[in-house]
């Protein structure tokens, strides 16, 4: 696939079966059993008795210079300003439901995310730092280890 397409058109990327696509090796019944065994999931169905939390890192970092190669669609727009607040950025890259998502996964937590339009975050960081140093600082895996 070109740049041209990829630019064009989510489909192809990695995030939908492209070329860095990774497969599941197993068969969901073989992951249920396994991958799943510890969260105390045992069928599709039973309630959750706990819930296996991953902290983005690597994948972050290396999604700010190659989001396929980490089956991303694109970057996310997020902007640190303080240990407890994130800005996050509204726009073409990062929407409502992503933003949801991402403040959901941080509020839990205790961090507060604020939202901005991308045009204004990218003002307050700098273009450059809007697209590749929006860093996710150390606080992430503070809070996840409390």
């Amino acid at each position: 696939m070109s740049d041209d397409d990829k630019s064009s058109s989510s489909f192809g990327t990695a995030a939908y079966g492209g070329d860095n696509w990774s497969p599941r090796l197993d068969t969901h019944q073989q992951e249920l059993g396994k991958l799943w065994a510890n969260c105390g999931i045992d069928s599709e169905w039973r309630a959750l008795k706990s819930v296996l939390l991953h902290c983005p890192d690597k994948e972050l970092n290396a999604a700010g210079d190659d989001p396929d190669a980490v089956q991303m669609l694109d970057v996310i727009d997020l902007m640190w300003l303080d240990e407890k607040t994130a800005m996050i950025g509204r726009g073409l890259r990062t929407n409502d439901a992503a933003i949801k998502q991402i403040g959901s996964l941080l509020g839990g937590l205790g961090i507060e995310c604020l939202t901005s339009p991308t045009d204004e975050l990218s003002r307050a960081a700098g273009n450059i730092g809007c697209l590749t140093a929006v860093l996710w600082r150390e606080c992430l895996q503070v809070a996840n280890e409390r």
